[in-house]
């Protein structure tokens, strides 16, 4: 809406500058119409400027989806099927998903659990994970 309005302000500007253009020998309707030109293409600049600024955000209510991680199902799928180069990955993902839903402060998996993982056969790794996956469902 403010994209409209800004163009509003700069069709009126350049009226203005035409007015000054033919205002003739009168000096009081130069000056006014090029301050008032000056004066809407100023608005219509900080307008067009603010237009594509999103809006600050004014809700109380924590937005969980905010702070998830932008992963894509296909990074997840590459992680596990890198096997135990892809653990940490879904180990991180699974800490900001965990941080996202209950405490942004939680820690993240310490170095110890990473080498962990690292050493977990397939079968114990896909343990942990449904283990962690469950808990975050019933936490929902």
């Amino acid at each position: 809406m403010s994209r409209l309005f800004a163009f509003v302000f700069l069709g009126i500007a350049v009226i203005c500058v035409g007015i000054t253009f033919n205002a003739g020998q009168s000096l009081a309707l130069q000056e006014g119409g090029a301050a008032t030109a000056i004066a809407f293409a100023i608005i219509a600049g900080v307008l067009l400027y603010t237009s594509d600024k999103e809006p600050a955000e004014t809700s109380t209510i924590p937005d969980r989806t905010a702070a998830a991680p932008a992963t894509e199902p296909s990074a997840i799928e590459q992680a596990f099927a890198e096997g135990p180069f892809g653990r940490e990955r879904i180990a991180v993902t699974l800490d900001a998903v965990e941080r996202a839903m209950r405490d942004p402060n939680l820690p993240a998996a310490t170095p110890d659990e990473l080498d962990r993982l690292w050493h977990l056969s397939p079968t114990e790794f896909h343990e942990y994970v449904r283990t962690r996956l469950d808990r975050l469902e019933q936490e929902t």
